[in-house]
């Protein structure tokens, strides 16, 4: 065995790229964001754990649309969509939250945990545009770059749920 056949991965069936593809780099991004969503949900509050899940299905099915080249279909995070999850990441006081927060110590476990999610997240969207940017420069699962963002946006507020929760149960 040659050491180029372990360069070499399937990125559809027959067809052979090196690991360093960028579609390769993607997928080992969603997979250490996969990864990184189950270990919170075991290690985290139960209060979180829904949305977690929704986190993961979703990752799962940017997976699967990538993979198989196809749409990437509806979806919800927290029962919110696409705009309403940029409104609330945007505009947090108008859900509930006294506003915009960086992460502080005092914001406890969970927040933190959250917090590197949404990093997770947001690198995992660099590689997604990275990897869909066609040679004109238009762009191929739109989908799913979208899907991405609005990812890091959900683990913002959810972020920002638990930095609440850590706070007040301090009072």
């Amino acid at each position: 065995m040659s050491l180029e056949s372990e360069t070499l991965t399937e990125l559809r069936a027959g067809e052979l790229v090196p690991k360093d593809h960028p579609r390769i780099l993607l997928r080992g991004r969603l997979d250490t964001l996969a990864a990184e969503i189950l270990l919170l949900m075991t290690e985290g509050p139960d209060g979180f754990r829904e949305d977690l899940a929704d986190a993961l299905r979703l990752v799962h099915a940017i997976l699967a649309a990538e993979a198989l080249e196809k749409p990437l279909g509806p979806w919800t995070l927290g029962g919110m969509a696409a705009d309403a999850l940029r409104e609330a990441s945007h505009h947090p006081e108008r859900y509930g939250f006294p506003g915009h927060r960086p992460p502080a110590p005092e914001h406890g476990r969970t927040a933190a945990a959250l917090n590197r999610l949404r990093a997770i997240s947001r690198e995992t969207e660099i590689a997604a545009v990275t990897a869909f940017r066609r040679e004109d420069g238009s762009f191929s699962h739109e989908d799913c770059i979208l899907a991405l963002n609005r990812l890091s946006s959900f683990f913002y507020v959810l972020q920002l749920r638990a930095a609440q929760s850590a706070l007040e149960a301090k009072r």
